[in-house]
């Protein structure tokens, strides 16, 4: 058995099906939680019918869409799913997204 240094390594995970671009996040600090506002800016490495993003003690309040290059104006809310069980936050996009196409998912949270 191959001595391991840390627990995780990268040759752990599975490659990941889009990449992050670029990411806007607006955070407020309270007493009790922080609140945040996210534009996240991805593209798929692969194509794509549902996008699932990490939502580990994340309260969800809503979930928009929108193609890259278009203004926050466009954003669509979209249908999207927290499954609590594996941590995360599975988006349906309005439509199947390309391999290669960048788009922006925005949500809205409270941890």
């Amino acid at each position: 058995m191959k001595d391991r240094r840390f627990r995780y390594h990268r040759e752990d995970f599975l490659p990941f099906p889009v990449t992050i671009e670029h990411m806007d996040i607006e955070i407020q600090f309270f007493e009790d939680r922080v609140e945040t506002s996210n534009a996240l800016t991805l593209r798929a490495l692969e194509p794509q019918t549902v996008v699932a993003l990490d939502a580990r003690d994340l309260e969800i309040h809503a979930v928009r869409w929108r193609p890259h290059g278009t203004a926050p104006t466009d954003a669509q809310p979209v249908p999207y799913h927290v499954d609590r069980d594996n941590h995360k936050l599975l988006v349906t996009p309005p439509r199947p997204i390309a391999a290669g196409e960048r788009f922006v998912i925005e949500t809205e949270n409270t941890c």
